[in-house]
């Protein structure tokens, strides 16, 4: 008896630690997204969906967009980051006043409004802050873009939500989470 006894609790035993292992392992892990070429890094709450664009600058020049984003249609959330090469003849010397006037260009042309920009110099290196709001189905929307430069990277993270609950638990750990 004693015998059988013991064995049911090492079965019961291994059963708990393999349903502990398949739990753990089933969890989402934060995503830390650096594609190759960007020295910056930004965390992701999980794995986001991963694509490639192909577009043409204002000078005419081809460049491959790698971007990463996560929705979370619970929530009306997304969250993205966009990473580019930082061309040659690209913002080194542009003053906070274009960079400003960009911005705000960017807004218009997507429709915010109430723009707000920002820019400063971070440890990571110049960044652009911009945020606005849009209506969209009848719903306010609040849009945050944070573009950072890089040594030899540009990365682009945004983020949008309906204004009411904005900006959710995980838009102020993403946009903190950027480093090099």
């Amino acid at each position: 008896m004693k015998k059988i006894f013991t064995s049911a609790i090492v079965i019961l035993l291994l059963l708990a630690i393999y349903y502990a292992y398949s739990h753990a392992k089933n969890q989402e892990q934060p995503f830390k997204f650096q594609p190759d070429g960007c020295e910056l890094y930004v965390y992701f709450p999980k794995r986001p969906v991963i694509t490639e664009i192909t577009a043409e600058t204002t000078t005419g020049q081809r460049i491959i967009i790698t971007r990463a984003e996560l929705i979370f249609l619970d929530a009306g959330y997304f969250i993205r980051a966009e990473f580019t090469p930082k061309l040659p003849n690209s913002l080194n010397f542009s003053s906070d006043k274009s960079l400003t006037d960009g911005a705000i260009d960017y807004t218009k042309n997507d429709g915010w409004t109430a723009p707000t920009v920002l820019v400063e110099n971070t440890k990571i290196g110049k960044m652009v802050s911009i945020r606005g709001y849009k209506t969209l189905q009848g719903i306010p929307i609040t849009f945050e873009n944070k573009i950072f430069y890089g040594e030899k990277s540009v990365m682009s993270l945004y983020s949008g939500g309906p204004s009411k609950t904005y900006p959710g638990s995980f838009v102020v750990p993403f946009f903190r989470s950027i480093d090099r």
